[in-house]
């Protein structure tokens, strides 16, 4: 086999673990998704998630890119409200739900609401 034809296969090979990494990280997704609701007593509509793409994020040593997830909850069954889901590094997610009292931002480190912001 030529060197062109081991090039193509390596090529072929990088992109077919793009598409299972970016499949799996979505079913991860899904899976934060169910736990935020399950904590925060709201049902996650359709119990899907929605790639919004990859943004700059701010951690602690300043910013790195993420992937994020958009997704849509109800507090009563007859409301529809978003969220967004934000991997981390290591395995953490964090996400944003827009909760009739105001903003509340999870962690999955913290496991809790870690912060409240006034809306």
């Amino acid at each position: 086999m030529s060197m062109s034809g081991v090039g193509w296969i390596l090529a072929l090979f990088a992109i077919a673990m793009l598409l299972w990494r970016g499949i799996t990280l979505k079913e991860r997704a899904v899976m934060m998704c169910r736990r935020v609701c399950r904590e925060f007593n709201v049902q996650l509509l359709d119990d899907t998630v929605v790639y919004r793409g990859m943004r700059r994020v701010p951690d602690g040593s300043g910013k790195r890119f993420a992937h994020v997830y958009r997704f849509e909850f109800s507090v009563n069954g007859a409301d529809r409200l978003g969220g967004e889901m934000v991997s981390g590094r290591f395995g953490t997610w964090s996400a944003k739900l827009n909760l009739p009292e105001g903003p509340t931002i999870w962690d999955s480190d913290a496991r809790r609401a870690v912060q409240k912001l006034l809306g």
